[in-house]
This record gives structure tokens, sequence and C-alpha cells, in this order.
């Protein structure tokens, strides 16, 4: 009973982001472009949610399960227009709970969550403010990369990135500020290689598999 509450509550959570994001766009508050990454920001959170409420990883790869196919079917229907933003394609958000799915699965096990949190927060935030920032105020695209990719949006990202990690592993381990910076700035930077390198939507799986997994080789797990 615990974990099925714990699964309606990560359902109503996810909605309720939804919806609060689908009457700021409704009321012009906002344009569907930020809705999107406030959705985008804002669902990468249920994970502390679920880590609280779900024990068995089993019901914690449910939420993430259905919102690919709920993401899939609002993408070809235009459900949730504050979700789906301006992109003509949904594959982002699609790519987005699969990516929890798959971090969930991997890294749902005793020991295992900072890895887990890593590469989502690294999503949520550092992707989410690096596509604000890279639209409000990027203006030189770095060169060799084809897809539409800043110098403003790809700092951000960094910046954004390596703080979060800091945060996380700093309640995580008991290291040495130096062993927290390094191990921060290397991974931000692979989750920042990664960013730059993939078209919009598959950097929602890439960033976040990427970053967990070579967290995980820097710390030896």
């Amino acid at each position: 009973m615990h974990d099925f509450m714990g699964v309606i509550f990560s359902f109503i959570f996810v909605f309720l982001l939804i919806g609060i994001a689908e009457v700021l766009r409704t009321k012009r508050f906002l344009n569907p472009a930020i809705t999107r990454k406030l959705i985008h920001i804002g669902v990468g959170h249920w994970i502390f949610f679920a880590r609280f409420l779900i024990g068995s990883g089993w019901w914690a790869l449910l939420p993430p399960a259905t919102f690919v196919g709920i993401n899939y079917l609002s993408g070809k229907k235009k459900i949730f227009k504050a979700m789906e933003g301006t992109s003509s394609s949904n594959r982002g958000t699609v790519f987005y709970a699969l990516s929890l799915f798959i971090l969930v699965f991997l890294f749902w096990g005793e020991g295992e969550f900072p890895f887990l949190a890593a590469g989502i927060m690294v999503m949520a935030w550092g992707d989410g403010l690096a596509a604000i920032a890279g639209k409000k105020w990027g203006k030189r695209r770095i060169p060799v990369i084809q897809h539409v990719k800043t110098w403003v949006g790809t700092l951000v990202m960094l910046g954004t990135s390596f703080l979060a990690l800091v945060l996380i592993l700093f309640f995580s381990f008991s290291w040495s500020p130096g062993e927290l910076f390094y191990i921060s700035l290397l991974t931000a930077l692979g989750a920042t290689i990664l960013e730059a390198l993939f078209r919009s939507g598959w950097d929602n799986l890439f960033v976040p598999l990427g970053t967990a997994l070579l967290l995980f080789f820097l710390v030896g797990g």
C-alpha cells in the first residue's frame, strides 16, 4: 500500500506541474517554449519524492514507463500544449520519460541513488536552463556543431550542472573539497559535451544516462 500511494502521488505531482504550466500558457503569462522547460525542470524533482515514498524499484518504474506512452500520445495529439512547447517533435518528452525509466532501473539499489539523482538533475536543471539562456541571450553558435547550440547555453549547462553535482555529491559522500570539486567538474564537463553533441530531444536521453554512468565510473562503482 505504501508503494501504491507513492505511485499515486507521483502522478498527482506530475499532472499538477503540467496543469500549472498549462494555466500559465493559456493566460499568456509565459510562452509555450518556457512552459515546456518549466515542466522539464520540475518533473526531475520527482525522483526525490519517489525515493522517500516508494520502496520498491519495480513500483518506481511504473510512473516513468506510463509517461513514455502519455508523452508520445500528447505529442501526436497535442494534448498537453504547455509540455509540447513549440516543437514539432515529441521526441524530447518521450526520451525524458525513457531516461527516467532506465536510470531508475539501473540505480535504484542501496547506495546508488546519487548516480540516479545526478543524471536527472543535470538533465532537469542543466539542460533546462541552458535551453532558456541559449534562446534568450545566445548569439554566437559553437563552431562545428551543426545544430543550434550557443556558447551562452553551453556555459550555463556547465555551470548549472557543476552546482547540481556539488550539492548531490556533498550530501552523498564524505569527500574532501578537492575530490568534490574534481569529480563534479569532470562529470559536468562530460554532461556538457553530450548536451552539445546531440540534437534537441536526443540530449534528453544521452545526457542523463551519460552523466550517471560517467559519475559511476569516476566514483569507482
